[in-house]
């Protein structure tokens, strides 16, 4: 029997791979023109993405599924209309969005009728979001009516967009005005809070040095740090230094104009250690050994026997009779030794280490902010072992092989920046403990204010009541959807 060759054993298997991708994409594709007949246009796309993912050149692939979203698109823009025929406008108005976000998704721009419904229900909408935007300028929350614009802005044509974004940032403005004229002596953080709010619409004015003097005496505008590094390694000494300073600096007690100096006291020890022990391993293998081994064999020889041979006499016609000589195989049996193979475990004696490691942290911190003391405290330790050894014996299985530890610095990095988180959440603890306690003062805009914009320096999460309320009341907006659209703008 003739053997394929290497060559042509490749190229067999390389066209039935390419037959198995063909016939892949034919079957997806004939799904994908089956669902497409049914109206199941959802799942047409399935296929049809399954498809060309397999075959990015298949023609009518790529042809079938550009049909088969249009038709989505189409059903969606349909259910669009549904909606706002029943006057369910605001059912409407997000089933378009999600239009345009499939849009987006699919790098589709729309063509023949899906484009005439989808600006005709883009056109038929817009009056009931004008009228959102416009019901929140009333209502006095021009940030709540940036929000709404800002959330339905792609229903929104770019004159018309305009056109009410001019409206808003007005009406914006004026609420600045407004706000301003709230502003009383000793409430700091109103101030400043004011100060960003009129900010986000174009008002540059900047904080009056009389608020900004107040905000800064009730903060900390260093901290004297002292890490006692005897027992620490200088790496331990410098990460410390570096992460509760950054940890300072990110908390609310802290502004870089701030009078106050608040200190730091660490002491802590550090260690990595690492031993190495020499020990013998054995590496367990097979091989063949050969052996003699005595087995019945099978043989052939010649035997010699006499066989009678008649002859007759052409003469006389006498019949004579001789014996004649002959040789014949015979097939015996003997006893031979043999050689044989067997495998043999062995195994192979080589020197490696065991490696150790002992790699442990302790820090202790005590913090004062002027009267009011922090601590913080870790301790932590990691051991391993492993083996590590310079054999190359491929026979055997055996490759050097160094010790997987831990990265002594990595590990001791995580562990200081762990107890500057410990340290940061401490002093944010103390700030809301201090000064996230709804004291009932409302008799001004600015005390409530000022109240709820101390206790937010933390950025609590969730924000307590009052100060939620205190959101919703003054702009119409959650805390957290307001402070995004804020700090956003700032």
């Amino acid at each position: 029997m003739k053997l394929a060759s290497a060559s042509g054993l490749a190229g067999t298997i390389t066209a039935m791979a390419a037959l198995m991708v063909q016939i892949g994409c034919t079957s997806m594709k004939e799904r994908g023109s089956q669902a497409m007949e049914a109206g199941n246009y959802e799942q047409a796309v399935t296929f049809y993405e399954q498809s060309v993912a397999r075959d990015p050149g298949d023609a009518e692939a790529v042809a079938g599924l550009r049909r088969s979203r249009e038709q989505v698109l189409s059903q969606r823009l349909i259910q669009v209309r549904n909606a706002r025929l029943a006057g369910n406008l605001d059912a409407a108005v997000s089933s378009l969005i999600g239009v345009f976000e499939t849009q987006k998704k699919w790098e589709m721009t729309p063509g023949g009728g899906v484009a005439f419904t989808q600006q005709e229900e883009r056109e038929m909408l817009q009056p009931h979001l004008a009228a959102k935007v416009e019901s929140d300028l009333k209502g006095g929350f021009p940030l709540r009516a940036q929000s709404t614009l800002k959330a339905y802005s792609a229903v929104f044509d770019p004159v018309g967009a305009a056109r009410i974004q001019a409206r808003v940032q007005q009406s914006g403005k004026g609420s600045c005005e407004t706000l301003r004229k709230e502003l009383i002596a000793g409430k700091p953080y109103f101030s400043h809070w004011v100060a960003n709010y009129c900010r986000f619409w174009g008002d540059t004015a900047k904080l009056g040095d009389a608020a900004k003097g107040a905000l800064s005496d009730g903060l900390f505008g260093k901290m004297q740090l002292t890490v006692h590094a005897e027992a620490l390694s200088p790496e331990v000494h410098g990460a410390v230094n570096e992460a509760l300073s950054k940890a300072f600096r990110n908390s609310p007690w802290y502004d870089p104009s701030g009078k106050h100096v608040a200190t730091a006291s660490v002491t802590g020890s550090s260690k990595i250690e690492k031993s190495r022990d020499g020990i013998i391993l054995e590496q367990p293998y097979q091989e063949n050994e050969s052996y003699i081994e005595n087995a019945v064999v099978k043989k052939t020889r010649q035997v010699e026997y006499f066989e009678p041979v008649r002859t007759t006499d052409p003469a006389t016609g006498q019949i004579s009779e001789k014996l004649e000589r002959r040789n014949r195989p015979e097939v015996y049996e003997t006893v031979e030794p043999q050689t044989r193979k067997r495998p043999v475990s062995r195994t192979y004696r080589y020197p490696a280490f065991r490696v150790r490691q002992h790699l442990s942290l302790h820090l202790s911190a005590q913090f004062d902010l002027e009267g009011k003391p922090v601590e913080a405290l870790l301790t932590d330790s990691h051991e391993a072992e492993a083996i590590e050894h310079d054999e190359n014996q491929p026979k055997y299985g055996l490759k050097p092989k160094r010790a997987d530890l831990m990265d002594a610095s990595r590990w001791s990095r995580e562990r200081v920046e762990q107890f500057a988180a410990s340290f940061k959440n401490k002093v944010t603890e103390l700030w809301v403990t201090d000064y996230c306690r709804d004291s009932g003062d409302a008799g001004t805009l600015a005390h409530s204010g000022n109240q709820v914009e101390l206790c937010m320096r933390a950025r609590v999460e969730p924000a307590p009541g009052f100060a939620e309320a205190w959101y919703q009341k003054i702009l119409g907006l959650p805390y957290r959807e307001a402070r995004a659209l804020l700090d956003v703008g700032m």
